[in-house]
């Protein structure tokens, strides 16, 4: 027996070892380390190391993702390092997914697309969402707004609920964090408000390795209810892998240029071709080159190019990177300094940020990240009211001379007295402030007591305040001749916990991983606001100085509590399924009823593996995908019960009776009736997609197909007023988007010293309302009540709904006897749709020993824009269509007469467009279609040789623009991207006096030393 023993031990041996990157020598951790034929094996530690007990004669085979596998005989050598190095052909690309979890990308059973940090940065975008833009299949981003801060809109995959939140989730380092963008103060943002930053906006590019857009159920099912509107992923850079100490500086200048509509400039202020001082129109005569004042050619001015000038944005940046040998770290700094095209508007904007891993012991490894944002935003009042600044601007005539500002007497100097603001006035004395302090930290830890186990805890927070203070000076034209201002303070705290444990073992051809955690994350939000109408001392702008003083709180606090699991088998790297499963406990639905679970199945099958395909020369790579699962969204915070709130009170003619009233306050039970029964809403998708490369992966093709159906919607449903209510919160509704995604990458030109790629993306989404309630057929979105944006049952998501021409039977549009159009008797009609029919962007990459020149057009076809702007220029007499007053046209239609063909010649003078053109808001409906010459960047990287006597490890310089080129045949507008209720809306298409895009020109110096 005893000599049994000895034999048995004898035959096996302890081998230890260590895996590093053969690129930089860094340790690779998580690398399968397997003896051969045996299914037997263990896993590396964080620093790359391994011990295992392996027969004598034994091949070890060592295999990590997105490297190539190496096998290593065990000789009488006790201890085996291996270096390994990446393999292009074996496609094992990486990619960061829900909970910052790393895969194989070849064993996703959903689509994902990354763009890299760099490729952001060289778009020169304040907001890194549009440095996205025209990248990413499936995804669809709007700048809402030209002004420095405005807010980005991303919507994916269409919208899922009806009124609740569609935006995608935003996570840095696996830690999810806001976006939202926050309507300031209590005007109408129709009317008086506009849009503010989306806090987006806080995150420095410069910091950012990469994103990756998870556009699916699928992809997203790990996050829950927080994801139904898919996510995107930030992970930011770490220390060097090189042992070294890096000092990166940059530096870069913009100058942004204003793209307007056109005007025309040929006829001056007053109606009716006689010219009248004291309007707001200008269907004024005669012509400005034959016009004269007291026998002298009357001067002309061009009030829009008197007003905008050249916007700067100066960008600086500072970061320190490197390592030792257990640690690295990076510290960055930014400064970025934007001034806009409008007088006074600026974005300033100072982001520290540190990242800081360290291995505490040979199985504990510990990451800490902080971000801090400190941010400055002066905003200029957005939309049609007297404060906007735009709905003066743009009708000043150009006979008017807005210089000097104030008169002798300290008044205005006004072209019309009682209906617009000096532009130039309201630049200097209406105005909003908003100030944003953030802080992001994140703490991770991992824990392998085993080679093929690992306990991860993170704990990540989301803090921040934002100050506003808006202030309209004493002089103000409108509702408030005295003055007006209000102090807003919004807190807004998130805190993320999630603990799970994963394990991975090898069993021969067999790969299976498992991970079971928890989630718990917390939100308060309070945002307290205080108004002061009519102020007693001219421009000291402190609350005390109001006649009458209101003030409101709106606060909310929600927890969910989550469970989840998931896992992953693989066989032979040729078929790979996931299963994952997730329960939330959510503090906003009723007791009893919190709970909801959500399921998701993934399978991927790697037909380029087979015998046949395996070594073919055209296809290296091919997969079939195919998922399905369902999610939750959850409900808004206080829709289970009713609340009360202080009561405001207001009549047609915007009469206010502030509250407290005579020194006594006043609250009011909410008019909604809360639903004890409330559920969450319920998504369901399936996904089917193709991925294949051919010829040495020089072309690349992914094609995804998804159907995506959302019940149990929660919205507000008109009720009778006998339940002393006007509205109540249910579920009820179904929409479904239907969808295609196609990505083509391609490389024509591969040699030494010159290379060509082409990337292109196409995607087209349908989002179908296909019912609402019994009693409701119709939900307004935006807008005012005629025009507006509605969703309506049997209808695309985005029905834009207005006074239309009548038409006969077969659809033809009447005309009176007089030739004029005849208004539909009907009322309001269909009009438009918001949604755009596809999108697409295509990016050409070009590089020649050092140079490097990108170039990326993107475009949206179809898709309405409800456009004010024309509606108001033109019926005022100052849009570029209302210049040929003096031609004729006849309309298209029939005469309701008597059915024939119109053939009445009428003059398309001020009666016209004033009295009948603009009367039919379908008119004002434009095709939103657009394609633009995003960016371009022409970059020179010199070579170690030229740098290798000077202390400078490398340099760049590049140049670059941005809106270089747009085409829109059909819109009138600045650009077709903007809508004035910014990124936090459902309602996009509705531009009224939102400020105007810009074309940028940008140089940047980089220096690594």
């Amino acid at each position: 027996m005893a000599i049994s023993v000895v034999h048995a031990y004898a035959q096996t041996k302890l081998i230890s070892g260590k895996v590093t990157d053969a690129k930089d020598g860094a340790g690779l951790p998580g690398v399968s380390v397997g003896i051969k034929g045996t299914g037997k094996g263990a896993l590396t530690s964080n620093d790359g190391s391994y011990k295992l007990e392996v027969p004598n004669g034994s091949v070890l085979v060592f295999s990590f993702i997105g490297y190539s596998s190496k096998e290593v005989p065990v000789g009488s050598e006790s201890t085996i390092n291996v270096s390994l190095g990446t393999d292009n052909k074996d496609l094992s690309e990486v990619v960061v997914t829900a909970l910052g979890i790393k895969r194989e990308k070849r064993t996703l059973g959903y689509a994902t697309q990354e763009v890299k940090g760099d490729d952001i940065v060289q778009t020169k975008e304040v907001n890194f969402l549009n440095g996205l833009q025209g990248k990413v299949a499936g995804v669809q981003i709007n700048n809402t707004s030209g002004m420095p801060g405005g807010g980005t809109r991303i919507l994916i995959r269409g919208s899922s609920s009806l009124t609740g939140n569609n935006q995608p989730l935003f996570v840095v380092d696996g830690n999810p964090i806001s976006n939202d963008q926050i309507g300031a103060g209590d005007d109408d943002p129709v009317r008086a408000g506009g849009t503010t930053a989306n806090r987006g906006i806080d995150i420095d590019p410069n910091i950012i390795e990469s994103v990756n857009i998870l556009r699916g159920a699928s992809a997203t099912a790990l996050y829950g209810s927080r994801a139904a509107g898919g996510a995107v992923i930030i992970t930011t850079k770490k220390g060097s892998k090189k042992g070294s100490f890096n000092l990166v500086v940059g530096s870069s200048t913009t100058i942004d240029k204003v793209i307007l509509p056109e005007f025309q400039d040929q006829w001056g202020q007053g109606t009716n071709g006689v010219f009248n001082s004291t309007t707001s129109q200008s269907w004024g005569g005669p012509r400005m080159d034959t016009f004269k004042i007291n026998g002298q050619l009357a001067p002309k001015y061009d009030p829009r190019k008197m007003f905008f000038k050249t916007g700067t944005t100066l960008d600086n940046s500072l970061s320190l990177n490197g390592t030792t040998d257990k640690s690295s770290y990076l510290f960055s700094y930014s400064s970025l300094r934007q001034e806009g095209v409008a007088p006074t508007t600026d974005y300033y904007r100072n982001a520290f940020y540190g990242n800081f891993a360290t291995n505490l012991t040979e199985k504990l490894k510990m990451t800490i990240g902080v971000n801090y944002i400190d941010s400055r935003n002066h905003r200029l009042t957005e939309g049609n009211y007297f404060s906007g600044y735009l709905s003066s601007l743009y009708f000043e005539p150009i006979s008017f001379n807005p210089y000097p500002i104030k008169k002798p007497d300290n008044t205005q100097n006004l072209y019309a007295p009682t209906t617009a603001n000096n532009p130039f006035w309201a630049s200097q004395n209406i105005g909003l402030d908003l100030n944003v302090r953030r802080v992001i930290p994140n703490v991770l830890l991992e824990y392998s007591p085993l080679n093929w186990l690992t306990f991860t805890e993170r704990l990540g927070a989301d803090v921040y305040t934002e100050r506003r203070t808006f202030q309209e000076g004493i002089g103000s034209v409108g509702s408030f001749p005295n003055g007006r201002m209000y102090n807003e303070t919004v807190n807004s705290q998130q805190v993320n916990h999630d603990f799970y444990v994963t394990g991975r073992k090898n069993f021969d051809k067999l790969d299976l991983t498992v991970m079971v955690g928890n989630n718990i994350i917390s939100e308060y939000y309070t945002d307290e606001f205080t108004k002061g109408i009519g102020l007693s001392v001219e421009d000291f702008y402190d609350i005390s100085n109001a006649e009458s003083v209101s003030s409101k709180l709106t606060y909310y606090n929600r927890r969910r509590v989550s469970l989840y699991a998931q896992a992953i088998l693989e066989y032979n790297r040729m078929l790979s399924l996931t299963l994952t499963g997730r329960n939330d406990w959510s503090s906003s639905l009723p007791a009893g009823g919190n709970s909801y679970f959500y399921p998701s199945a993934t399978a991927a099958f790697i037909f380029s593996e087979l015998g046949g395909l395996k070594d073919s020369k055209a296809l290296s790579f091919g997969k079939l995908r195919v998922g399905y699962t369902g999610i939750g969204n959850d409900a808004p915070p206080y829709k289970v019960s009713n609340r009360y709130f202080k009561t405001s009170v207001t009549d047609a003619l915007d009469g206010t009776i502030t509250i407290p009233f005579n020194g006594a306050n006043a609250f009011s039970l909410n008019n909604i009736l809360g639903n004890p029964n409330l559920k969450p809403e319920r998504i369901r998708e399936f996904e089917v997609g193709l991925e294949t490369k051919w010829l040495n992966n020089r072309i690349g093709l992914d094609v995804s197909y998804y159907n995506k159906v959302s019940k149990d919607l929660i919205y507000e449903t008109d009720i009778s007023a006998a339940a002393g209510f006007q509205s109540a919160v249910i579920n009820a509704g179904k929409i479904t988007n239907k969808g295609i995604e196609v990505t083509l990458t391609a490389t024509p030109v591969q040699t030494k010293n010159f290379n060509w790629n082409i990337a292109v993306n196409y995607s087209k989404n349908k989002s179908m309302i296909n019912e609402l309630s019994e009693a409701v057929s119709q939900i307004q979105i935006g807008g005012f009540t005629s025009p507006g944006i509605y969703l309506i049952a049997g209808q695309p998501y985005g029905t834009i709904m207005g006074t239309r021409q009548a038409r006969d039977a077969s659809g033809k549009k009447l005309i009176d006897d007089d030739g004029y159009p005849i208004q539909d008797p009907n009322g309001d009609g269909m009009i438009g749709n918001i949604q755009p029919r596809w999108i697409g962007g295509v990016t050409n990459t070009v590089s020649y020993k050092g140079f490097d020149l990108s170039f990326t057009f993107d475009g949206r076809f179809g898709g309405d824009i409800l456009n004010l702007d024309e509606y108001y220029l033109t019926g005022g007499g100052q849009s570029i269509r209302s210049a040929n007053r003096e031609g004729t046209t006849i309309l298209d239609g029939v005469r309701e007469s008597d059915g024939k063909p119109n053939t009445t010649v009428i003059k398309t003078d001020q009666t016209y467009y004033r009295s009948y053109w603009r009367n039919m808001f379908e008119n004002v409906v434009q095709d939103g279609t657009f394609v633009k010459l995003r960016n371009v960047t022409l970059a020179y990287n010199f070579s170690s040789k030229l740098l290798e006597k000077t202390f400078i490890k490398g340099a760049t310089i590049s140049v670059a623009g941005r809106n270089l080129w747009l085409y829109k045949p059909n819109y009138t507008g600045s650009d077709p991207e903007l809508s004035l209720y910014g990124s936090g809306s459902n309602s996009g298409g509705f531009v009224n006096f939102v400020s105007p895009s810009t074309r940028s020109y940008n140089a940047t110096v980089k220096l690594t030393f």
